[in-house]
């Protein structure tokens, strides 16, 4: 309210910017001086859109400030080859949304990088443990 409200309806509100921030449950949520943005977006801004198969464009090569392979290191967390992805680097992977923000295919990058790279730390502790 502080700042004039809302001109339309809010559909989904983000705190923290639209790459890394979390979306909100509800407008109760304070606002701390550490917060770095806010982000609101209305229905047709969240309208879901199709996910399509991979056009190979490699904007998410050039957009990943790591130069890790994106579309790759997803597809191996979706087929779980574990092994592969630690080698690719999956864990080095900051999780910034650069990739899943450029790719025109709206394949769902972050989230599976996201999956992979929990499995993969997992599968090393795992590893470690057995070892000792």
């Amino acid at each position: 309210d502080f700042c004039g409200g809302f001109t339309d309806d809010a559909a989904k509100v983000i705190v923290g910017g639209p790459m890394m921030g979390v979306a909100q449950f509800d407008l109760e949520a304070p606002i701390m001086k550490a917060t770095s943005g806010i982000v609101v977006l209305t229905e047709a801004d969240v309208k879901k859109q199709e996910e399509t198969s991979c056009l190979k464009c490699g904007k998410c090569i050039d957009a990943c400030p790591l130069h890790l392979l994106p579309t790759r290191l997803a597809r191996l967390a979706e087929l779980n080859r574990l092994e592969e992805a630690e080698e690719l680097g999956i864990t080095v992977c900051m999780e910034c949304g650069s990739c899943a923000f450029t790719c025109p295919a709206k394949i769902p990058l972050v989230q599976w990088l996201r999956l992979g790279k929990q499995r993969v730390i997992t599968m090393q502790r795992n590893r470690k443990a057995s070892a000792s």
